[in-house]
């Protein structure tokens, strides 16, 4: 259910975004999205670390214990949605008064109709590519679990190393290839 800020973000870069200048963004967007990917395990690895040890002073025992990666994960949350509500301007320019708008469900209803259409292929290429990849997060922890007896205290690495790589791609790579050969290639 988390998921569906992916597009909305990629909606608010490419509204706020020059047209020459949006693939280069959206590289940026998804370097970014990516650094949290590599990041954001060791924080919470880091998180079941500090949240294993006692946190009061004294007689007293306050341990978050595996809470700690949650806690954390929702004053992340609670920090962006701050910084989003003060930093970012409204992207959504009102639509021309002669521009009919579709609901929700006719635009659905159409890509599903005409699957065929350049734009119904783009949408349902990258809802299979997107529902695909999210489920890698949730299905590698369990396979490096069974069969390399990875731990929680371990797994952030492998995420790190995949959003390393990932970043390079987008940063070193992404720019110079737009250049090179065009938003379109």
């Amino acid at each position: 259910a988390g998921g569906g800020t992916v597009g909305v973000i990629q909606a608010y870069v490419a509204d706020t975004t020059a047209p020459e200048d949006r693939a280069r963004a959206l590289g940026w967007l998804s370097a970014a999205t990516n650094l949290g990917v590599a990041v954001g395990p060791v924080l919470g690895t880091l998180a079941v670390t500090i949240g294993s040890h006692d946190l009061m002073p004294g007689e007293g025992s306050l341990r978050l214990g595996h809470a700690a990666p949650g806690i954390f994960a929702a004053l992340l949350c609670a920090l962006t949605m701050v910084f989003a509500a003060r930093h970012l301007t409204e992207s959504n320019v009102a639509p021309k008064a002669d521009t009919v708008r579709k609901s929700s469900r006719q635009a659905i209803w159409h890509v599903i109709r005409r699957a065929g259409e350049p734009s119904s292929r783009l949408i349902w290429t990258y809802a299979i590519a997107i529902g695909a990849f999210q489920g890698i997060n949730a299905v590698m922890a369990l396979f490096l679990n069974a069969r390399f007896r990875v731990t929680e205290a371990e797994i952030g690495w492998f995420y790190m190393y995949i959003g390393a790589i990932s970043v390079f791609a987008r940063v070193l790579l992404l720019g110079p290839l737009v250049d090179r050969l065009g938003e379109i290639w």
